[in-house]
């Protein structure tokens, strides 16, 4: 009986050691995860940045990004993201399409904290 609590025991603590053990895969973190352009003319810059850094164990791969539209064009980086590095993921919004607007970016990846949504917003001022 004394055995049996011990094994018992052991593969307890084995199993509480092992959910305890941080993830081996990697995190995304950004900056932000809104973009507010404010008011922008029309034919205006429609640039923006979102950093995002790679704060888990082994090198981030951005799989796929989709947009709710095609007015919002995506460069991302297709190169892996390393541990504690950072990149860069550009959005170009199409600025010939006046009033206001509310569009989503989506980014999945291997990372634990997949897919992450991000959202750009702000309205496009009337040709003049």
């Amino acid at each position: 009986m004394r055995l049996l609590t011990i094994i018992f025991l052991a593969l307890s603590t084995n199993l509480l050691i092992a959910q305890s053990s941080p993830s081996n895969k990697p995190i995304m973190k950004f900056d932000t995860l809104i973009y507010d352009y404010g008011e922008i003319p029309y034919k205006g810059d429609g640039n923006c940045t979102f950093k995002i850094t790679n704060v888990g164990s082994t090198p981030l791969v951005i799989n796929e990004v989709t947009t709710s539209c095609g007015c919002a064009a995506v460069d991302w980086p297709r190169k892996p993201i390393m541990k504690n590095e950072s990149a860069d993921i550009i959005i170009k919004y199409d600025t010939r399409r006046p009033g206001n607007f509310n569009k989503s970016i989506v980014i999945k990846s291997n990372a634990e904290n997949t897919p992450i949504t991000l959202e750009i917003k702000g309205t496009v001022l009337a040709k003049k």
